[in-house]
């Protein structure tokens, strides 16, 4: 996984590291310490970066940690960097996705939904590879089933309220969705709902193998 800053989040630690330096100059300046051991000029944004990754992100997504600035003065504020605002991550492969999703779920107490992909941005993942964590991460933590489906029949009962598929279910494969795509994998995945007639691709809730290929299925919104 690939972490890096938002135009926030760099002037955010850019601003941290000018707090720090003023900070060090007032001290060095009144002779009040040394900068044998430590010394906060050598910090650089990349390496706030990297120490915000290893402190880790709260619950509330947030990384937060100090620096001393000389050898026995510390930060007078810590800094803070929100996943999201400040820091994105970038997935390089579909595990990395898939894994970081995953962790991210039984971290938290919340439904599996679109905001769990909202601060990931893909630079060179195809659409395939997002649908594929996408579809594992759906039946793993969910149990319901993203499947392709062709001769699509719908049915709509209780007064508007359920939608039922009927078809016949196609193998997903990934190289149908081989562009590569650039942007918001939360945004990429919500382009999907309501174009299911178009993609052919449905989440259902189960699916009965009549002839180990018809659906009869309960429709579920692709991603919420």
């Amino acid at each position: 996984m690939k972490y890096i800053f938002t135009e926030k989040g760099k002037k955010n630690a850019e601003n941290y590291l000018a707090n720090l330096m003023a900070k060090r100059e007032e001290i060095l300046d009144a002779g009040l310490d040394t900068t044998e051991e430590f010394d906060c000029a050598n910090l650089t944004i990349e390496s706030l970066l990297d120490d915000a990754v290893y402190v880790g992100f709260d619950e509330d997504m947030q990384a937060i940690n100090g620096y001393y600035v000389t050898d026995h003065y510390d930060s007078d504020n810590p800094y803070c960097f929100t996943l999201g605002e400040d820091i994105i991550m970038i997935p390089e492969y579909e595990k990395d996705l898939y894994d970081s999703v995953r962790e991210d779920y039984f971290n938290s107490d919340v439904e599996f939904n679109g905001e769990f992909f909202a601060n990931y941005i893909s630079e060179k993942l195809t659409e395939g590879e997002i649908l594929a964590a996408y579809i594992q991460l759906q039946y793993d933590l969910n149990g319901d089933y993203v499947i392709q489906v062709n001769h699509t029949n719908i049915r709509i009962d209780n007064n508007d309220k359920e939608h039922f598929l009927t078809g016949d279910r196609m193998k997903h494969r990934k190289e149908n969705f081989s562009n590569v795509y650039k942007g918001n994998i939360k945004d990429f995945l919500e382009s999907f709902n309501d174009k299911e007639k178009e993609t052919g691709l449905y989440r259902v809730d189960d699916y009965d193998m009549t002839d180990m290929k018809a659906i009869n299925s309960r429709i579920m919104t692709f991603i919420f």
